[in-house]
C-alpha cells in the first residue's frame, strides 16, 4: 500500500513539475502568447546573445524577470531598452519613447519587439498605494516584432504592451545608477 502511495505521489510531483513548458507550448501552438515583465530591474548592458537580436543604437537595457502571469512562475527574463529620448507631450508629464523590448524564455528563445509607447503618469491612486508612478501602453497598428531566436527566430506578429511602472528610482542623466520597477503585460500575436 505504501509503495502505491509513493508511486502515486510521484506521479503528481512530476505532472506538476511539468505543466509550465506545457502551457506555454499550447499558447505558442494558439499564435498568441501573454507573458508578464514584473520587478524591480537595474540597469545593463545585454549578454552577446540578446544584444546581437536587438536594433542598431540599442545600448543598455532594464532587466527585470518574465512570468507567466497565469501562475507568477519564473519563465525568463525581460528586458526594456530604450532607443531614443523621451519626446514630452503637453505639460502634462506624458511622454512618447522608441523602446525595444525582450522577452527570452528560458529554453525557448527570445523575442524581441520595437514598440512607440505611451507614458503616462498615473492619475488614480499615490503610488505609495498602487506601487505605480506611470501607464505605459502601445496598441500598435502594424507588425513590430524585430527578431527572434531559437523557437522565435523568423517570426513575424506584433505585441501589445499594458501595464504600469514606478519611475522615482529612473535618472536618465545616470541610468547605469537607476532602476525601474515594472509590471507589464505582453500579448504577442503571431502571424502565420
Amino acid at each position: 500500500m505504501a509503495i502505491k502511495r509513493m508511486k502515486f505521489l510521484l506521479l503528481v510531483f512530476v505532472t506538476i513539475v511539468l505543466l509550465p513548458p506545457a502551457a506555454i507550448a499550447d499558447r505558442l501552438l494558439n499564435l498568441n502568447l501573454v507573458v508578464q515583465m514584473k520587478g524591480r530591474g537595474g540597469f545593463e548592458i545585454p549578454p552577446d546573445d540578446i544584444a546581437q537580436l536587438l536594433p542598431q543604437g540599442a545600448g543598455g537595457c532594464f532587466v527585470t524577470d518574465l512570468a507567466d502571469p497565469d501562475t507568477s512562475w519564473i519563465i525568463g527574463k525581460g528586458y526594456d531598452c530604450l532607443l531614443g529620448a523621451p519626446v514630452f507631450v503637453g505639460g502634462e508629464g506624458g511622454f512618447t519613447i522608441e523602446t525595444a523590448y525582450v522577452m527570452d524564455i528560458r529554453n525557448m528563445g527570445a523575442i524581441v519587439t520595437v514598440n512607440n509607447v505611451t507614458v503616462q503618469p498615473a492619475l488614480d491612486a499615490p503610488p505609495e498605494e498602487t506601487g505605480i508612478t506611470h501607464i505605459v501602453g502601445d496598441f500598435p497598428a502594424g507588425p513590430t516584432i524585430y527578431s527572434g531566436s531559437r523557437r522565435f527566430k523568423n517570426s513575424e506578429g506584433s505585441v501589445r504592451v499594458s501595464g504600469g511602472n514606478d519611475l522615482r528610482e529612473l535618472d536618465l542623466t545616470s541610468p547605469e545608477t537607476s532602476f525601474i520597477t515594472f509590471d507589464y503585460l505582453f500579448v504577442v500575436s503571431f502571424h502565420k
